[in-house]
């Protein structure tokens, strides 16, 4: 290097120049502030280049989710709310059935539809498990169980049949001569798998509409899930398809197909049954 007062070369080491015997700390000092300071400014205009990056990325992604569907609910990885509620839909009818069958409490009879409902319901406020095919399966099940179980307790209770001769007549009528045994035994084998699997799905509905409604709830997620389904149907048109107003529609029509399966039809079977 050169010395900065005598222009003289020295040794990068020195402290003292040899030649005009000043010292060089300070100006060493003063070249360590620059290159420090010019570092300093190198960092700070790179950091502001991220800084644009960074809020360009969180305009695009703000952008997109507001545009976009709302995240999906996982429902597949707990089993025990849909247990739960099985078991709750299908025994507690049983039971209430069965004690209807001793006090002729006309209450007991009315119990069934509201515990129907109120299965479906702790789908629709539950975490996971919250959606149309977590209902559909839930009221198949709740239907199938309800049928049996209530017509193994009328023909137990009431015609006196043995536990044999149920499981028999069952048999029969499943696997033998089905439908010869459902002609003959009416509607109402209909309507006792009938009712309790669209009361389930409306209470699966009318569950999300009332979570919903809370300071915190969530979005519902049945509409956006059956139109998506419906646009999935039509593949030509479903780039046309306008999901949002399809979901405004099935959040209103789909509650009403269900309330009319699992109380209107119901109703009609019942009447129709008595002529």
């Amino acid at each position: 290097m050169k010395c900065p007062y005598c222009a003289e070369e020295i040794k990068d080491e020195a402290v003292i120049c040899r030649y005009c015997h000043r010292e060089l700390t300070g100006v060493r000092l003063s070249a360590l502030e620059e290159k420090v300071k010019k570092r300093l400014d190198e960092f700070e205009s790179g950091m502001l280049i991220v800084n644009k990056r960074i809020e360009f990325i969180e305009s695009s992604l703000s952008s997109s989710l507001a545009t976009s569907a709302p995240p999906r609910v996982a429902t597949h990885p707990s089993r025990y709310v849909s247990l739960v509620a099985l078991l709750t839909g299908s025994l507690a009818p049983l039971l209430s059935i069965y004690a209807y069958l001793f006090t002729d409490f006309l209450l007991l009879l009315l119990l069934p539809f509201l515990i129907w409902l109120g299965t479906g319901a702790s789908l629709g406020f539950s975490e996971r498990n919250r959606g149309v095919k977590d209902y559909l399966r839930l009221g198949l099940g709740v239907g199938l169980i309800s049928f049996f179980g209530i017509t193994s307790i009328v023909l137990r209770m009431v015609y006196g049949w043995s536990l044999n001769k149920i499981a028999e007549e069952f048999v029969a009528a499943i696997v033998i001569h089905p439908f010869a045994t459902w002609s003959s035994g009416g509607w109402m084998p209909i309507l006792l798998f009938v009712t309790p699997f669209f009361l389930v799905v409306l209470g699966g509905f009318v569950g999300e509409w009332l979570e919903s409604l809370q300071p915190k709830g969530r979005r519902m997620n049945y509409p956006r899930e059956l139109a998506e389904q419906i646009a999935r149907l039509s593949p030509q048109r479903s780039s046309e398809m306008d999901l949002e107003k399809l979901s405004k529609v099935l959040a209103s029509l789909a509650p009403l197909i269900a309330a009319v399966g699992g109380i209107v039809v119901p109703i009609m079977i019942a009447v129709l049954s008595r002529r």
